[in-house]
């Protein structure tokens, strides 16, 4: 018996459940169809409003070009009575002209009777002309009508905000150890101290953050006060992060919160870890409107009136929670590890840079001043015999040398005065200017000359010579499809100055740098390899990561010494990948002093890179080759700098097959593939998608 009465109070239960839930699907098919309703009818209301206002714009035209036309038919024919009164005078005048001549007195009489005119006997025109047509009682109409409308726009969405207005408290579970809450959960404030709550999975361990209690369904309008130095004012999905100090937990920096970043000289909106600028200033009030159905969110100003501050239109797939990120302390926070760098720099035994002992070429100028020994003298003395070294520098002199160094038999033999000579004088200027020669042309033959580290850090220079430095790209024009027109302006840009340096002088100097502009994949890193192995010169390929330090200073020194070397290594080219990351614009809110002191350093340095307009000497040439997917993002005097600029779009239908035959020409291909077929088919794809496809 007790079980079948289980079983009937569980089936009532179960109809009594299914009878709420048709009531729930009636109630929420009722909800959407007045939703649906009422956007309808606002649509259409807004529609006759507009078209109202259409045809108010077309009758005020109209009035106005009938007043003009009636206005301008007046003046005219004003004008041509004017035009005939001033015809008939002329004519008069010429005959009164022609009577005072005459010598007959009778015809004299009878014409000068006919020609006289009394006074009044024509009148002058009956009507006037408007000089000063105005139409302001039309313009000032209209802006009161304007200003009428905003007045009542804004009246009537405020009774709608307020009808929606709601109370928020904040959630103690989720708030930060160093979040005080007061005022019934209603206020917050950033304190120096922990605040002793109880551990809880739910709360913000890192980021000083808090959530909001109430769920944001449906429409809500809620109001927020702050002060302070940093605010974030944000909504957010409840699965947002809470521990640890990844940036995906900061509200904005992820897809499951929408923030505003609230600063006194400044406000942006964040959403995704994507910036967007908002002109003017906040007040210290914010307006919050979250519409959940329709997908909207909005940020007013609330000072005497509402001002728009952003709007979003998306699609909320889970119900919303208020959230707030305070740091009120950020300037006591940053003068805090200002003092500790400064400390810990303190520490540091910096180490002589540019001291003229370590620049021997600096004693040459005086022939009587001996320089100190280079760092090659005082190597092990297993350097000193070189009949080998002497063998093949001299098999790369011009062949007059050679044949000069030749026996009877026509084989190579070494010079054992000059090798004497260059080992046992030291001193001698032209000995030293000799021996550098030769091993620059030693180097050319297998070994590479080594840069003199004297005066700078050994590990930085270390650094610049495993990571960046890249003598031999080995990639041709012929292995970069399609872009004949961004060759052609490379060759002209970079490689004829090497070829022709007689050519491009004066006015024809070689450009300073060079930018390329394009979307992500078209090869611009290719082309800079392939400048670089047709010029044969020294690649640098620079990231932003090279040229960063946790050290004080560093990366300027990074910076210098990077243009030093290339300047040794000349010529040179140094491709700056994603320039607008190092480079971006100077003097934003958000700009780091590290960030900009690198910025000025770079610049310093590349202005002073033309070598060719200073020196005519193409030989040592230093280009500065960059490339960017945001050209507006970088520094205006940075873009002064690169003075050539070439745009690398994607990749034509002929070029698309020859990436096609390229990526495939190691791969067997059927016959019966359309190879323009396909690459018709891939319109808007770029270089690197192609080559991921095959």
């Amino acid at each position: 018996k007790e079980l079948k009465f289980e079983q009937e109070q569980s089936q009532e239960r179960i109809w009594e459940n299914q009878k709420k839930v048709e009531e729930l699907k009636l109630t929420v098919d009722n909800i959407k169809r007045h939703s649906r309703r009422a956007i309808e009818d606002s649509e259409t209301i807004f529609t006759e409003i507009i078209s109202s206002m259409e045809k108010k714009r077309s009758e005020v035209t109209e009035l106005i070009r009938a007043q003009e036309k009636a206005e301008l038919s007046r003046a005219e024919r004003l004008l041509e009575q004017l035009e005939q009164e001033i015809a008939d005078l002329k004519r008069r005048v010429t005959e009164l002209e022609q009577l005072s001549h005459t010598h007959d007195h009778i015809h004299f009489l009878q014409s000068f009777a006919s020609l006289r005119v009394s006074p009044g006997c024509e009148d002058s025109p009956s009507f006037t002309v408007n000089q000063h047509l105005s139409f302001d009682g039309e313009r000032k109409f209209l802006l009161d009508l304007k200003k009428r409308v905003e007045e009542i726009y804004q009246e009537e969405f405020n009774k709608m905000v307020l009808q929606d207005y709601s109370y928020l408290t904040l959630d103690p579970k989720t708030a930060h150890q160093k979040l005080s809450l007061a005022e019934n959960n209603r206020v917050a404030a950033h304190e120096k101290k922990k605040q002793g709550y109880s551990d809880n999975p739910e709360r913000f361990d890192h980021w000083v953050q808090v959530l909001c209690k109430e769920s944001v369904c449906g429409r809500c309008y809620w109001e927020v006060e702050w002060s302070g130095e940093y605010v974030y004012i944000s909504v957010s999905y409840k699965e947002i992060g809470r521990k640890g100090g990844s940036i995906e937990c900061v509200f904005g920096r992820n897809s499951q919160s929408w923030a505003l970043q609230c600063c006194p000289s400044s406000v942006c909106f964040r959403h995704n870890d994507i910036e967007t600028d908002i002109q003017g200033q906040a007040s210290s009030r914010i307006g919050v409107y979250v519409d959940h159905s329709a997908g909207t969110l909005s940020f007013y100003s609330v000072s005497d009136t509402m001002r728009l501050l952003h709007r979003v239109h998306t699609t909320f797939t889970q119900p919303l929670y208020a959230g707030f990120w305070v740091r009120q302390e950020l300037v006591e926070e940053y003068e805090q590890v200002k003092s500790i760098v400064t400390t810990l720099e303190s520490f540091k035994l910096d180490k002589p840079v540019d001291l003229p002992s370590n620049r021997p070429e600096d004693y040459t100028k005086d022939p009587d001043v001996w320089p100190p020994p280079t760092p090659a003298e005082h190597r092990p003395p297993a350097q000193v015999k070189r009949p080998n070294t002497a063998v093949k520098v001299q098999r790369k002199e011009s062949p007059a040398m050679q044949h000069q160094h030749r026996g009877p038999t026509g084989k190579v033999q070494p010079n054992p005065k000059s090798d004497r000579a260059a080992v046992r004088d030291p001193r001698n200027p032209k000995v030293k200017e000799e021996k550098g020669k030769n091993a620059q042309e030693g180097a050319g033959d297998g070994e590479f000359k080594k840069f003199d580290d004297a005066g700078y850090d050994s590990d930085l220079v270390n650094i610049l010579e495993r990571d960046i430095m890249s003598r031999n790209p080995n990639i041709h024009w012929d292995d970069i499809a399609d872009l004949e027109d961004a060759k052609k302006l490379l060759r002209e840009a970079v490689v004829l100055p090497m070829w022709m340096p007689d050519f491009f002088k004066g006015i024809r100097r070689p450009w300073k740098g060079v930018l390329m502009v394009g979307p992500p994949g078209t090869g611009k890193t290719m082309l800079a390899k392939a400048v670089a192995t047709e010029c044969g010169t020294t690649f640098f390929n620079i990231s932003s990561s090279t040229l960063t330090s946790k050290y004080r200073g560093e990366s300027e020194k990074l910076v210098r010494l990077l243009f030093e070397m290339a300047r040794f290594y000349a010529p040179t080219t140094i491709f700056i990948d994603e320039i607008d990351s190092i480079c971006g614009r100077r003097g934003t809110s958000d700009e780091h002093e590290a960030s900009r002191r690198v910025k000025s350093e770079l610049l310093v340095q590349m202005d002073g890179v033309g070598s060719v307009s200073e020196n005519d000497d193409p030989s040592k040439m230093v280009m500065v080759l960059a490339a960017t997917n945001f050209p507006w993002d970088i520094d205006e005097a940075l873009r002064r700098r690169l003075e050539k600029r070439i745009y690398i779009p994607l990749p034509t239908v002929k070029g698309r097959a020859d990436l096609l035959k390229i990526s495939l020409r190691e791969v067997e291909v059927s016959p019966d593939v359309d190879l323009d077929i396909i690459a018709e088919k891939m319109e808007d794809y770029s270089g690197a998608d192609i080559t991921n496809i095959c």
